[in-house]
């Protein structure tokens, strides 16, 4: 059903390293406002606003975003207008669009790709920050931060 990228994703292929996914929001759905959660979420529909959790999301293909995210391990496949911080690694797979500036310890990108907007890769960036409650000044600082979806 899904392509498995590390193991990431939920696969049919046979032995694969399977997660599984806690959440998603459809094709058709539309959500605005503040998301937090644990596990896998996985976003093939619209969202407008922000995305902070210790878990993983993905954005599958037909996923259209405008919103920051912070969130341990991002995989991109379709449409993101916002900043990202991936406290663990951000993949952006072939066809994904990001419109934002991007913060990640790793970085893993195919061809097709657009990015408009920093990059900044670095080691030191962990999802400790994301208990502290100064993490979106003191860690963002170097991006500029878009205003929430309206």
């Amino acid at each position: 059903m899904f392509k498995s990228i590390k193991g990431f994703f939920v696969s049919e292929a046979k032995g694969e390293k399977k997660k599984k996914v806690d959440a998603v929001l459809g094709e058709n759905s539309y959500f605005k406002g503040f998301l937090s959660f644990e596990g896998i979420v996985r976003v093939d529909g619209r969202f407008d606003g922000e995305i902070k959790s210790e878990g993983d999301i993905i954005i599958g293909q037909r996923g259209r975003l405008k919103a920051n995210l912070a969130a341990s391990n991002i995989v991109i496949g379709g449409k993101l207008h916002g900043n990202i911080t991936a406290y663990q690694r951000l993949e952006l797979q072939s066809g994904a669009e990001v419109v934002g500036d991007i913060r990640t310890r790793s970085l893993v990108s195919t061809e097709g790709v657009v990015l408009k907007g920093n990059c900044l890769v670095d080691q030191g960036l962990d999802s400790t920050t994301l208990s502290s409650s100064k993490m979106e000044e003191k860690q963002l600082s170097p991006l500029k931060r878009l205003p929430r979806a309206v």
